[in-house]
């Protein structure tokens, strides 16, 4: 049986989340993948090579690589997309477009003089901006990308919610973002203390690390032995400068953007992932951690309530308290061994029931049937 064609447009930034779904659906799709590269980016993950192997690793025999030394509000990028992009796609001819966000604010109108409506659906990460992401361009960027289709895909049901509310009439789609894998931890942990705590990623202000070193000056009250390890880059050294941090010997920090092999080892040392957002869309790390069966200490937005079982697969604390995140911290160091196994294993029952490839796939096959 012939496969049916799917055109798969991403940028850079998304690829660690593409790679599991482009395993699975090529199980079932011929898949064109679109990969746009910002040139000698500090931020990049990923490298042109990298995209090389992972595709021949799966199978993948069409595999676009589009690089970009100009900044993405140059207009220059339309005639670039219409170029790179619109022109490559065209000759892979496929029965379906999935274009994941905008890598530029003009590529939505690019996007949607090109590509026929019954064809394509638009992916969208974050119907409201985090708190820490403005200004004109993103503005541009938004305003094009919210309107001009009439199919969404939404990686968070919050966010489909969202959407639905404020802009009625399109057709819309929720599919969870897959697990985060990044390989096996080199040395697996065999003791079991439930006091090793990790913050991991880009330390913005909507995620809210400051709140968590506020919280623990609840610990230090009770002399609470705990290690704390802060890993990721800090965007400014407010962070460094705190006064949980000066000759704080529980707190660990690694100011740098952590390579990808670095990950197992460093999500299977911790007995909780600690998530204190000001704000959420979806959390890349909460994925990576469940993806390593680590359970997640998290603020009570909506997004982390459909994902964390309070108590049973994860904790939840009162958004933006640093009261209430202490008194969860001191609560999971007093957990006894029996009761954190209990945990890991509800939480070990949910992943399996709710992030499989099978369901997954059958998401993405009733999404494509269903474009208008």
């Amino acid at each position: 049986m012939v496969k049916k064609r799917l055109a798969y447009i991403s940028s850079e930034s998304f690829v660690h989340g593409d790679k599991p779904v482009l395993l699975a659906l090529s199980k079932v799709y011929e898949i064109g993948w679109f990969i746009v590269f910002k040139e000698n980016s500090n931020a990049s993950k990923f490298k042109p090579a990298d995209i090389e192997a992972y595709a021949q690793k799966i199978g993948l025999q069409n595999t676009f690589k589009i690089s970009r030394k100009i900044r993405s509000r140059n207009p220059l990028n339309i005639y670039k997309d219409f170029k790179d992009i619109v022109k490559k796609v065209r000759i892979f001819s496929p029965d379906y477009v999935l274009v994941e966000g905008a890598h530029n604010p003009y590529w939505p109108l690019v996007a949607r003089l090109s590509f026929k409506s019954k064809k394509m659906v638009f992916g969208i990460h974050n119907a409201i901006p985090h708190s820490s992401v403005g200004g004109c361009f993103h503005y541009l960027r938004d305003m094009l990308s919210f309107r001009l289709f009439k199919n969404y895909l939404f990686y968070s049901s919050t966010q489909k919610n969202i959407f639905d509310r404020h802009i009625p009439g399109k057709n819309t789609f929720h599919i969870d973002l897959f697990l985060k894998d990044y390989g096996e931890a080199s040395q697996p942990r065999q003791d079991v203390k439930h006091n090793n705590f990790l913050f991991f990623g880009t330390a913005y202000y909507y995620k809210g690390l400051d709140i968590l070193l506020d919280s623990l000056e609840i610990l230090s009250k009770y002399d609470m032995k705990y290690n704390l390890k802060i890993a990721g880059r800090f965007p400014d050294n407010d962070y460094l400068n705190h006064r949980v941090l000066k000759n704080n010997p529980n707190v660990e920090i690694d100011n740098r953007l952590i390579p990808n092999e670095e990950i197992p080892d460093l999500f299977s040392k911790a007995d909780f992932l600690i998530l204190p957002y000001r704000d959420v869309t979806q959390a890349g790390p909460l994925l990576i951690a469940y993806n390593y069966n680590l359970p997640v200490i998290a603020s009570d937005h909506d997004w982390f309530q459909t994902k964390i079982k309070n108590n049973e697969t994860g904790m939840l604390f009162r958004s933006k308290d640093s009261q209430s995140l202490g008194s969860i911290l001191f609560q999971a160091i007093c957990m006894s061994n029996e009761e954190y196994a209990l945990m890991k294993h509800k939480l070990s029952r949910y992943i399996k029931d709710n992030f499989s490839e099978e369901s997954m796939i059958s998401k993405y096959k009733n999404l494509f049937k269903s474009l208008k």
